[in-house]
């Protein structure tokens, strides 16, 4: 499958996805690493520009097959992007693995109350994100 949007990381076979995070922490990260077939990550610095980019995307026929959602972010955090997300025609499908500091099993509910489908807590462990990515990614 063509791709011209990856995760973060270079990893073969991770398709188009949009990652909305916080701007403050992201700078902590490294970039984003870019494969050799012209991959790049797409990166919304809040909910509400991670909802500005679905809509883009829903218009050109261009929907991420999935999105790795912050849960704190400046503006409108990733609880209540998920939940506008879900509300979406192009989110109701839409694989969300949210990503969060806080660990505690309440944290874990309320990800997958707003709309996730699963949840990995910071610091993020590669291998189990990409254990998530490959369970949530559409076959």
């Amino acid at each position: 499958m063509a791709s011209n949007h990856i995760v973060e990381f270079n990893h073969p076979g991770v398709p188009r996805s949009l990652r909305p995070d916080d701007p403050v922490r992201a700078q902590e990260q490294p970039p984003p690493q870019r494969g050799d077939r012209g991959e790049h990550g797409e990166i919304a610095r809040n909910g509400k520009e991670a909802l500005a980019a679905l809509a883009r995307h829903e218009a050109a026929g261009t929907l991420p097959d999935l999105v790795l959602m912050d849960v704190m972010m400046p503006e409108m955090d990733g609880l209540a992007a998920m939940r506008e997300m879900r509300r979406r025609p192009a989110g109701k499908k839409l694989p969300i693995i949210a990503l969060t500091a806080k660990a505690m099993p309440e944290d874990r509910e309320r990800c997958l109350e707003a709309g996730a489908n699963d949840y990995i807590a910071k610091p993020i462990d590669v291998e189990k994100l990409l254990s998530l990515v490959r369970v949530w990614l559409p076959k």
